[in-house]
């Protein structure tokens, strides 16, 4: 956890490492986001990578979005992620903003409560919250 800069709401930053394929290449995902609560309920996050590829080739990535808590304790965002890359068979990302929408909700969730927060209960989104989920790259 980060100081944020409102002492009302929580700063998170989260470092990780994965694979990753990106339009049929695979590489490794390195990358940090910073994730906090920007209006009771709703999350917002902006993070930075590099994915590395086994020929050598890399492409950083930026992105940022908006996001809810899930029932199992996670977090679903919908995001827009740029990248940059040298690498000719990956030119194209240079010119696109990637969409990337979180998984719809199994149930209608309950409104944000402040006092289950109190309790250790994950966050959950408001009523009337919808979602669709498409195809990354």
């Amino acid at each position: 956890m980060l100081p944020g800069s409102d002492s009302r709401y929580v700063r998170v930053e989260i470092s990780f490492e994965t694979s990753a394929t990106l339009l049929g290449k695979e590489g490794q995902n390195i990358g940090t986001y910073e994730v906090f609560e920007r209006i009771p309920g709703q999350l917002y996050g902006e993070g930075r990578g590099i994915i590395l590829f086994g020929d050598g080739s890399s492409a950083i990535w930026n992105g940022h979005g908006v996001g809810r808590g899930t029932e199992d304790g996670g977090i679903a965002f919908a995001a827009a992620v740029s990248f940059q890359t040298d690498a000719a068979d990956l030119a194209r990302l240079n010119e696109v903003l990637a969409p990337r929408r979180a998984p719809r909700p199994r149930r209608r969730a309950r409104a944000l409560d402040p006092a289950r927060l109190d309790r250790g209960e994950p966050l959950a989104p408001g009523p009337g919250y919808r979602s669709r989920v498409s195809a990354g790259c």
